[in-house]
């Protein structure tokens, strides 16, 4: 290597220098400097132009350089082709003529070498020229193991920069121009074309813009959390190991986030993680739903067969979810009916959802009203829960299932719908009776009998008084689910007065049961019957006797329609149907 001040003419940039954009200012500033203090370090250059000449001297032809290359120093070369410019417009020559260099011997190779690794000293260097360098420098066969030693790097370093080199074009300027952070840009590259195009032109005009959050969310929005599997929400921790549908725990997968390897290793967390391959992702979701299913087997409706009393059948909620998760839907319900149940939606011969867990679930299942459906998924999540839902009307031309719906369900939901009819009809008939005599109890007035207390009357009373005593009063007798205790208020009355306590009981008998309680209460229902056939016996059987013959004629006709569609009064399939 030897010193030389070469004319600037004679100096050129190299193309293949892989430092492609100046700062223009810090240009200008480094030209001030150098103006001031002269060049305090020369440029580094290698011969590139030579001219033959005869040397009388040895008599031989020899070559001699007349263009010279730059290797090391494009931005002072620049800055002072800067100061050379303003001497040529002041109409003088002197300081900025020449450039101070060293020129050194260089091939091809070692000079791109040099190069880079001046550009990678650098404390300003672009992250994509960074990318760019290491990239062109594992390409002429270094490793990332020696790029590491060499610039002092880690080797995920090196592999991450090269990786910038898969981001589309556009990307790849928006991190030319600082719009875009180097942690999105590698989460990011690490995408194909298409995905990277679908996140630029999600994001390009977005005012959260290109930055790590988006990036991250993104890329979180392909791939699916674990946490949220069904596998992991098992209240069996042995279900985590499950390797269904792929053939590997996520806990051991190198598809998964969180695994020491995986390409997305950025997002590993302390979590189970996400998975990375949405087919393997959703055909394990599938074999883990079809393996809990099997705790249904014997009550599931099969494909094909109607609902009976007693089966669930699976339904399609159609709530809203993501568009992965609508997917996820379509190939679950798929593989479950090639397995050989049923699916169908909620909302075709179901309405709402039945949100009572106590003893009126029970009645509305007495009622026929409710059937049991089996949900496999909530909004996103997969689920599976055990839900009431309420029958349609009864069906008719207007609001037929739709075409998609088997026959055997249309013909299935009729015959519910006539168990509810009949049920209906013995409630009316109730009502009915209840009704008329809350109307007797009423038109006696007050209670006048006189004389001992009956056995029915007694009962009654016995019976509306328990349910007034107090929850504790009420446990130790195995009893917690009906009534509140009641204060009396008038104890004293009572003491002295205790010869009237037989009409004191009838009179409260009756206050009950002419209440509008006795319509909701069938222990208050019980006790009208009871004392009403001893106090008003002709009145009362004439009205129970009335109201039963309509009711018998109702049962007959909907029996009849009933074994028309093949099912017994308790929603049974009759034999061979």
């Amino acid at each position: 290597m030897e010193y030389k001040e070469i004319p600037l003419g004679m100096v050129k940039p190299s193309p293949m220098n892989p430092r492609k954009t100046f700062d223009d200012e810090a240009v200008k500033e480094l030209a001030a400097n150098i103006e001031r203090q002269g060049l305090l370090q020369p440029i580094t250059v290698r011969p590139c132009e030579y001219e033959d000449f005869a040397d009388e001297s040895i008599g031989e032809v020899v070559s001699i350089p007349i263009g010279y290359e730059i290797v090391c120093g494009e931005r002072r070369y620049r800055a002072f082709a800067l100061l050379n410019a303003k001497e040529s417009a002041n109409g003088s020559q002197g300081r900025f003529q020449s450039i101070p260099t060293f020129v050194r011997e260089m091939s091809d190779e070692d000079a791109f070498e040099a190069m880079i690794t001046e550009n990678l000293q650098r404390q300003d260097v672009d992250p994509m020229e960074e990318a760019f360098a290491f990239g062109q420098l594992i390409g002429k066969g270094k490793t990332a193991e020696e790029l590491a030693l060499k610039f002092g790097k880690s080797i995920r370093f090196i592999q991450d920069r090269c990786k910038l080199n898969a981001l589309i074009p556009e990307l790849k300027l928006a991190v030319k121009d600082g719009k875009m952070g180097i942690a999105a840009a590698m989460l990011i590259s690490k995408l194909d074309d298409d995905t990277q195009m679908k996140y630029y032109s999600a994001y390009s005009n977005n005012y959260q813009g290109f930055n790590r959050d988006t990036a991250e969310s993104f890329v979180k929005s392909l791939f699916m959390s674990i946490d949220n599997a069904p596998w992991y929400q098992s209240d069996n921790q042995a279900d985590e190991d499950f390797e269904g549908g792929c053939g590997c725990r996520c806990s051991e997968c190198k598809l998964n986030t969180a695994n020491h390897g995986c390409l997305f290793w950025e997002m590993k967390t302390e979590d189970a993680g996400r998975c990375t391959d949405r087919n393997k992702f959703y055909q394990k979701h599938v074999d883990f739903l079809l393996s809990m299913l099997e705790n249904y087997s014997d009550r599931l409706i099969k494909v094909g067969s109607p609902l009976e009393a007693g089966k669930i059948v699976i339904v399609d909620n159609d709530e809203y979810c993501t568009a992965t998760t609508k997917e996820l839907k379509k190939v679950t319900y798929a593989a479950i009916r090639d397995k050989g149940y049923e699916v169908i939606k909620a909302n075709e011969i179901f309405i709402g959802k039945c949100y009572y867990t106590d003893e009126r679930l029970d009645r509305k299942k007495e009622q026929g009203k409710v059937y049991c459906c089996l949900r496999l998924f909530s909004y996103d999540r997969v689920q599976l829960s055990e839900e009431w839902r309420y029958f349609k009307g009864v069906i008719n031309d207007d609001d037929a299932p739709t075409s998609d719906t088997p026959a055997t369900l249309s013909q299935s939901a009729e015959a519910m719908k006539l168990i509810q009819k009949r049920n209906r009809a013995k409630e009316i008939a109730i009502e009915e009776i209840t009704a008329k005599s809350r109307e007797l109890a009423t038109d006696l007035g007050e209670a006048k009998r006189k004389g001992e207390i009956s056995d029915a009357e007694q009962l009654a009373f016995d019976i509306i008084i328990f349910t007034l005593c107090g929850s504790k009063m009420l446990k130790r007798y195995g009893y917690d689910s009906y009534g509140k205790p009641s204060e009396r208020k008038y104890i004293d009355i009572i003491r002295q007065n205790q010869a009237d306590r037989p009409m004191w009981m009838r009179e409260f008998i009756r206050n009950i049961i002419s209440s509008a309680d006795i319509t909701y209460n069938r222990l208050y229902q019980f006790c009208a019957d009871a004392v009403l056939s001893e106090w008003m016996p002709k009145q009362y059987q004439e009205m129970v006797h009335d109201i039963s013959v309509k009711l018998d004629k109702k049962l007959v006709k909907i029996d009849e329609r009933l074994k028309e569609l093949g099912y017994d009064s308790n929603g049974k399939l009759l034999p061979g149907k």
